[in-house]
């Protein structure tokens, strides 16, 4: 699959699957003057990504950026920009709802397997400052989509957590699944979730042994409500019968309750 490619959809034999690349930078805290913090991020070997969406999470919204594709040594942005000139964010106070708001490039971007991409992130607030920059698109696979079939019928579908919504203890850690129903597979193409605090997560399909991200995620980068959902540039097949894992991480000092809902269809053969 040729790099850097002008068209949104894979070429004959290739599809697409949601994936997140998550870059997290400390940043030294300074007035802008000082040298930029660098994050150097290794794309994974198996598969090329298409970068559609950008979104963020930030003690402070006071950053600037820059991003370079080192396999070609091109830079996305000619001179540092405010990172709210970047990427899009959650827009609604916390609470029960997340908004999910991301920046949509003009184009899509593939970045090659197994190449480098480097972050340039720079703090003008002076103070204590964590970024968390995720890169949305798709993985672009080999040969045909496992959806890419006539089904029998089709029908919408909301999935919650199977146990329901999770009270995390302050600083703790629990893990929820989604188990899929036998009678259909199910095509993944919106995320929403609830929580009241800040937290981590990870998203795994046990049924192909594969994460949807390279670490471990903020939920506001990932997840948005039934105005703003994350709606998936590619979508996630799950099989009748598969377990999807979510991972959660607390970041707050106090109880934490969230529940995820995937929106998508059932697919009957």
């Amino acid at each position: 699959m040729k790099a850097n490619t002008a068209s949104q959809m894979p070429a004959k034999g290739f599809w697409k699957e949601y994936y997140v690349y998550d870059v997290t930078q400390v940043l030294t805290p300074g007035t802008g003057t000082q040298a930029a913090n660098q994050n150097l991020l290794r794309t994974d070997s198996d598969a090329d990504f298409e970068l559609t969406k950008l979104t963020y999470v930030a003690n402070f919204d006071q950053i600037n950026v820059q991003m370079r594709d080192d396999s070609s040594g091109r830079y996305l942005i000619q001179y540092p920009i405010d990172i709210k000139d970047l990427a899009g964010r959650n827009t609604l106070a916390m609470g029960q709802s997340n908004s999910f708001l991301p920046f949509i490039l003009p184009m899509p971007y593939v970045i090659s397997a197994a190449s480098n991409f480097t972050t340039y992130a720079q703090d003008y607030s002076n103070q204590a400052n964590t970024l968390r920059l995720a890169l949305q698109g798709g993985k672009i696979r080999k040969g045909t989509a496992p959806w890419d079939y006539k089904w029998r019928a089709q029908i919408p579908f909301w999935a919650p957590f199977t146990q329901g919504a999770v009270t995390v203890s302050p600083l703790g850690t629990a893990t929820q699944n989604l188990e899929t129903d036998i009678d259909a597979h199910f095509l993944i193409q919106k995320i929403l979730a609830i929580r009241t605090g800040d937290a981590l997560v990870n998203i795994y399909d046990n049924s192909r042994g594969q994460s949807w991200m390279n670490n471990n995620i903020h939920i506001d980068n990932v997840a948005g409500n039934g105005a703003f959902p994350n709606v998936l540039p590619a979508p996630r097949f799950i099989q009748r019968g598969a377990v999807l894992t979510v991972n959660i991480t607390n970041l707050t000092n106090a109880n934490n309750t969230i529940n995820f809902v995937f929106v998508g269809k059932k697919l009957y053969e």
